[in-house]
């Protein structure tokens, strides 16, 4: 048991002032763990293999990195085009899942959901993140 302190105090060591995980790298995880397998059931498949694995590189170049400001810049970049979709995609499961409670509308400066009891009529909707106001039937 005294190896596996030793173990996980040596790997903590090594990793101290490296930049670890975030959520692009998770994405250029799970995207080419998807390439990988989409690319199986095809006869030329070795080449999105090969670019599966040359985006895993990347992602361990990432984690080990110790340049940590430009990494914490590549991330941001990345979340601000990802987080619109991810909200959209929210926005259409909250809409579908409870389409009888409420309406579910998209703030058209920030992307945030804002929910509104149904029948309510017109309403003017303020975003709780930017204070943008904007008028919608519900």
């Amino acid at each position: 048991m005294q190896w596996l302190q030793n173990l996980a105090m040596n790997f903590q060591r090594f990793m101290a002032g490296r930049y670890g995980g975030d959520q692009l790298n998770l994405a250029l995880l799970l995207f080419s763990f998807l390439l990988t397998v989409v690319c199986s059931f095809f006869p030329y498949g070795w080449i999105g293999s090969l670019v599966a694995l040359l985006l895993l590189a990347l992602t361990i170049f990432r984690m080990f990195s110790r340049n940590t400001t430009r990494r914490f810049a590549e991330n941001y970049r990345f979340l601000k085009l990802w987080n619109p979709v991810k909200n959209w995609f929210q926005w259409l499961w909250l809409s579908i899942r409870y389409c009888k409670k409420n309406r579910y509308f998209l703030c058209p400066k920030c992307h945030r959901i804002a929910s509104v009891p149904k029948g309510t009529g017109h309403v003017t909707i303020t975003c709780k993140g930017c204070k943008h106001k904007y008028d919608k039937k519900a």
